[in-house]
């Protein structure tokens, strides 16, 4: 199993927990760090954009399955009601407020299309690596800018990628812990957001 934005390693340690080898690429060292504290699996400092390289170098075998989620675009650099929130609070409690400062952290990336464009060539590598009708998966969800406008990120990513994958399925992951807020009132309607979509791909045949 694959996941190449890694972050702290969940992934991989669902890999522990499953008996399943795992092999997670993270940018920021870090976190890389951490996740190599978190799990048994090999978790490797580097560019997923750069993951063909990484794989020929190493020598690593070609993937049985991908699932990872990217950074949801810069929105954690937005102003935003419940995110400027959670941010004061994570500074109060010195906690990281945005993934890093690294140019290359596609986090960091002001322009949508150039955002869509570096997730699109992430996931072509994946797509040299996965096994024939072998599957991705993922984790995504549209994000809402600082006006209220709703930026349908999960759906122009399926689209996207339906160029490379034949898109199989979606499923909701709901995160029904989370509390409600009324961000908009009373100048206007901002929803609550607390779902993700699963989006499954399949590569083709060889």
């Amino acid at each position: 199993m694959l996941d190449p934005m890694a972050g702290t390693g969940s992934t991989l340690v669902a890999c522990d927990l499953t008996n399943r080898k795992g092999i997670g690429v993270e940018l920021i060292d870090k976190w890389a760090k951490i996740a190599s504290g978190r799990t048994k699996q090999e978790i490797i400092t580097g560019d997923a954009l750069e993951l063909s390289r990484i794989w020929n170098e190493r020598g690593l075998p070609s993937v049985d399955f991908c699932i990872t989620s990217p950074p949801y675009w810069n929105m954690l650099r937005q102003s935003r009601g419940h995110v400027e929130s959670t941010a004061k609070q994570r500074k109060k409690e010195g906690l990281d407020v945005f993934y890093s400062d690294n140019p290359k952290d596609i986090g960091n990336v002001e322009s949508y299309e150039d955002y869509l464009e570096k997730l699109y060539a992430i996931y072509s590598n994946v797509h040299t690596l996965l096994k024939p009708e072998k599957y991705l998966v993922v984790i995504v969800q549209n994000v809402r800018t600082p006006t209220g406008e709703m930026i349908p990120l999960a759906w122009d990513l399926a689209r996207r990628l339906s160029t490379l994958y034949a898109l199989r399925q979606e499923r909701i992951w709901c995160q029904n812990n989370k509390m409600l807020g009324i961000w908009g009132y009373p100048s206007t309607y901002v929803s609550n957001v607390h779902h993700h979509y699963c989006l499954v791909f399949q590569k083709g045949e060889s």
